[in-house]
């Protein structure tokens, strides 16, 4: 689903204000989707068993369920620093909100892996994430000597 939002994403060339309008859109979209994602969250540390999914490589316990609230409001915060942070560089593209979900969901899986295979995949779904992070502000030097 995120990867079918993010190709939507990458098609839209409209003008300055259809492009600034659509992703205050979808800011708030994923502002939504993160206070959603935090209700579950919030829901699964009444659990005491801990729950596995996948072939037991994912382990949802209260430990990662607290951690993964923590992680899913530090996306909450992140996603409405960077309203005023866009504007203020002009870089106001979708793929900017797709990458923050990115991130935060190999954070998830980090927290929430239970062997060395899926703690493997998440740290390398994370740097990932983190390097087109680093060079979103493709006119800047600095950001894509730091995304290299």
């Amino acid at each position: 689903m995120l990867d079918c939002f993010s190709r939507g994403l990458s098609h839209t060339d409209k003008t300055e204000k259809d492009r600034s309008s659509l992703s205050t859109a979808i800011n708030f979209l994923g502002l939504l989707g993160t206070v959603v994602a935090g209700a579950f969250a919030c829901a699964s540390m009444e659990q005491t068993d801990p729950s596995f999914a996948f072939q037991n490589y994912i382990r949802v316990d209260t430990y990662s369920s607290a951690v993964s609230l923590i992680i899913i409001l530090g996306t909450f915060f992140s996603l409405l620093a960077a309203i005023d942070y866009l504007r203020r560089f002009d870089a106001e593209h979708g793929e900017f909100h797709c990458l923050v979900h990115y991130a935060a969901a190999s954070m998830l899986l980090f927290v929430q892996a239970n062997n060395l295979i899926m703690l493997f995949l998440a740290v390398e779904t994370l740097s990932m994430a983190a390097y087109l992070l680093t060079s979103y502000l493709r006119d800047s030097r600095r950001s894509v000597e730091g995304g290299l």
